[in-house]
């Protein structure tokens, strides 16, 4: 089912702790990500495009990337994803908002939302490179023969990227549960509830230029 995976944790999590209304939170944005938005054919296959299920690693950040030695003295050319512990289905725009929501420095407890979240034009960019490897075919359909985006493909990206925005909600309460679920683990360095309270701190942040940008 869609989303199970952040159902189970938000409900052990409210279990946990009332703190931060996640049962609250969650079935509000749940309820409008199971609604496709309509617009022109280009955003409706930009949206079919990112919520299409793929394999999601579902942790994509700075620390389970590792890069290759260089050998001879060459630049080294290969990056390796590791740690799989939460990989699985789901939605693609998912994978791609927690890879956004990562680009903040959640690893060192310091986000910087407003400063380190892709911004539209490094989203559409970053989101162009991503359907020129994930899917050559629908790429050709984005781009004139000399590469350049058509209208189509702008507006089609654009739609990705807003729905990968909608994600980062999800991103953000299934980390922040998962983080409450933690803290009651005994015996764990890390300041797991500051971890949850940036978390939620960023998911309002995003609702907050969701509801402002009208993309619910």
């Amino acid at each position: 089912a869609q989303f199970s995976r952040v159902d189970a944790r938000i409900i052990r999590a409210s279990l946990t702790s009332a703190r931060y209304a996640l049962e609250f939170e969650w079935a509000w944005t749940r309820s409008r990500l199971l609604r496709a938005p309509a617009g022109s054919a280009a955003r409706e296959a930009g949206v079919r495009f990112a919520r299409a299920t793929v394999p999601c690693h579902h942790d994509v950040q700075s620390r389970n990337l590792l890069r290759a030695q260089s050998i001879d003295g060459e630049a080294p050319r290969t990056l390796r994803l590791i740690d799989y512990e939460y990989a699985g289905h789901d939605r693609r725009a998912l994978d791609l908002a927690n890879t956004f929501c990562e680009c903040c420095d959640m690893n060192e407890l310091k986000p910087r939302y407003a400063e380190e979240y892709p911004d539209d034009r490094r989203g559409v960019d970053f989101c162009r490179e991503y359907v020129k490897k994930a899917d050559p075919e629908v790429y050709r359909t984005l781009v004139s023969d000399e590469d350049a985006l058509t209208e189509y493909g702008s507006v089609f990206l654009k739609a990705v990227v807003e729905d990968v925005h909608r994600h980062s909600l999800v991103s953000h309460l299934g980390w922040a549960a998962w983080a409450l679920c933690r803290s009651e683990d005994g015996n764990v360095e890390y300041d797991f509830l500051e971890y949850a309270r940036l978390r939620m701190e960023g998911y309002y942040w995003m609702k907050e230029r969701i509801i402002r940008d009208k993309l619910f």
